[in-house]
């Protein structure tokens, strides 16, 4: 997909700064000027407490713009069993047991929900999750996993339907989009090859070769940038086969969410992850005003429809694992008045999965930002003229790609476009406007994009 996007190329060392704060930006360019009041989210974390935070590597985009094709990727430690992922989950259990609150310890996970009943889809909530072996006869027959899953859903994708928990997990099949492996900047080493990686959705089907093939035992242990990873004490082979050993995979099957409501996002949770609603519910235990429809007024819930002949998978707890950057890394899918400060965004990894990228700002361009300018009816004197209506031109219009272009002058009138809210030095309209139908869907296809299909563009 080719994306027409603005951004500023600042002048740093790839992967190898740490950023303290917004201003690290304003040191380098002009962008970000009046305490980085074009940032969304301008105080993100800095490099503290045993997480590092560098700076966009890929050496074209920085911030929340860095390119999520080999610059920025999904977590590893985000992944269900991984070793900080347990020590979060002990530290919420055994404050839930000092405050008195403990309805049984629970495991924590990320990934999926995709819902129309949320503002944003779903991103940056958190759901607690009653699981059970699924069996397609009888609902009460599986058995109960050992401990109840509270989750935070950080991606959307069309191929998750309302009612379905995709989570991250050793493993858990790339789905459509694949960061972990063919290419060279790909997180693990090697081809994508079913005798490696199994199933597109899914991943591998058996927990170990002795079982039959492809396994867990086939997967390269660590990513081709190894050594945050190995500091963990994390690898690839055992987070998939520690899925198998909880039953949150069950072979080529899935187990069934059997009950389920939106709960308080734990901070221990958030920690890895950092994205907080401001609309949580106060509350970590299922309630019935939090259940999502399908699971209130006591309904009759199914087993899950995909493990059991249907080709959809309400009411299942699936899996994935692409490596990419979710949807809640994107600013365009998310609401600022959500999102509380200092959270606003998913901050992802670099290729070793593990080591955060900064993504305070990202200085905001014409491309993303509605001017509200007088149609043309305004000559425009200079660059200025935005700042009088954006206070995110400041400084000499410093974040502007054109700032000394001409005014009215020499018998040129120049005015600010009639049609459309841009400079008409900014950019051609085509010969002919376009109707296009759509027939597909994407979260890297936000609102106000058109992805049109083409011929091959070099």
């Amino acid at each position: 997909m080719i994306k027409a996007v603005l951004f500023f190329s600042l002048a740093l060392a790839a992967g190898s700064s740490h950023a303290q704060d917004c201003n690290f930006y304003q040191s380098e360019s002009d962008n970000c000027a009046n305490g980085c009041g074009a940032c969304f989210n301008p105080n993100g974390r800095s490099t503290s407490n045993g997480y590092d935070v560098v700076m966009c590597p890929s050496g074209e985009s920085y911030g929340y713009y860095c390119n999520p094709e080999g610059g920025s990727f999904a977590c590893m430690d985000w992944t269900f069993g991984s070793a900080r992922m347990k020590q979060q989950e002990e530290t919420f259990n055994q404050r839930m047991r000092d405050e008195g609150k403990a309805a049984g310890d629970v495991w924590f996970g990320v990934g999926t929900f995709g819902t129309t009943e949320d503002a944003m889809q779903g991103l940056g909530n958190c759901y607690r999750l009653k699981v059970r072996d699924t069996n397609c006869g009888n609902l009460e027959g599986g058995a109960l996993l050992e401990r109840e899953i509270i989750a935070q859903s950080i991606n959307t994708g069309h191929d998750v339907a309302n009612i379905q928990f995709d989570l991250q997990m050793g493993n858990g099949g790339t789905g459509a989009f694949n960061n972990c492996a063919g290419s060279s900047w790909s997180m693990f080493p090697g081809q994508f090859i079913e005798s490696i990686w199994g199933a597109q959705y899914g991943g591998c089907s058996y927990r170990d070769s002795s079982e039959g093939s492809p396994s867990c035992d086939d997967l390269p242990e660590l990513p081709q940038d190894s050594s945050a990873m190995s500091a963990q004490g994390d690898n690839l082979v055992d987070l998939c086969k520690y899925s198998f050993d909880k039953r949150v995979r069950l072979g080529s099957s899935n187990p069934t969410i059997v009950d389920m409501a939106r709960v308080e996002c734990p901070a221990e949770l958030v920690e890895l992850t950092q994205i907080k609603r401001s609309d949580d519910p106060k509350t970590f235990e299922i309630t019935e005003a939090n259940r999502p429809g399908p699971y209130q007024n006591n309904p009759v819930i199914e087993p899950c429809r995909c493990s059991c002949g249907s080709n959809e998978c309400t009411y299942c707890l699936t899996r994935m694992m692409d490596c990419r950057k979710p949807s809640a890394g994107f600013i365009d899918n998310l609401q600022t008045n959500l999102l509380e400060d200092g959270m606003k965004v998913v901050q992802p990894c670099t290729s070793d999965g593990y080591t955060r990228i900064d993504n305070k700002c990202g200085c905001l361009t014409l491309d993303l930002i509605e001017l509200v300018l007088a149609k043309g009816s305004s000559n425009g004197q200079d660059c200025n003229f935005y700042h009088s209506e954006l206070d995110n031109y400041a400084n000499g219009c410093g974040a502007c790609f054109n700032p000394n272009c001409r005014s009215t002058s020499n018998g040129y009138d120049v005015v600010m476009c009639p049609s459309v809210q841009r400079d008409t030095n900014c950019g051609n309209l085509l010969e002919r406007e376009i109707i296009a139908q759509s027939i597909n869907a994407g979260h890297d296809v936000v609102n106000i994009l058109f992805d049109l299909q083409m011929g091959k563009v070099e």
